[in-house]
């Protein structure tokens, strides 16, 4: 899957996407990296909606960050903002098929809201 953008109405969200299908990816994630970009983001991909594979912990993650979590149809489910590094388990509200990791503050400076429908181009 190739994503170039999420936008939200038209209101570009991140325009520096980084997406992680397979397994390794999905496990590093954000662990031992720099302060994402204001425009970067990192979408993980689920082969089904499910909240225990849209888990994620900030073990060796050193910074706070944004947390979006998406349905297959796109629309959000949940949503964390401000999550502290070294938190062990974040879990999801309901069933999710993507999960955005952006910057600190990027919900918030975006108005982003749960039912929100995203779209990835």
């Amino acid at each position: 899957m190739k994503i170039n953008k999420i936008v939200n109405g038209s209101k570009v969200i991140a325009d520096d996407v980084k997406v992680l299908e397979n397994i390794p990816g999905k496990m590093r994630g954000l662990m031992f990296s720099r302060k994402p970009g204001n425009s970067k983001a990192f979408v993980f991909v689920n082969k089904g909606e499910s909240r225990q594979e849209s888990s994620l912990h900030m073990l060796f993650v050193f910074y706070k960050i944004d947390v979006i979590w998406l349905d297959k149809g796109f629309e959000i489910v949940d949503l964390r903002e401000g999550l502290v590094p070294f938190t062990p388990l974040i879990i999801p509200r309901k069933a999710a098929k993507y999960v955005i990791e952006m910057r600190n503050g990027k919900i918030k400076e975006n108005g982003l809201e749960i039912g929100d429908k995203l779209k990835f181009l």
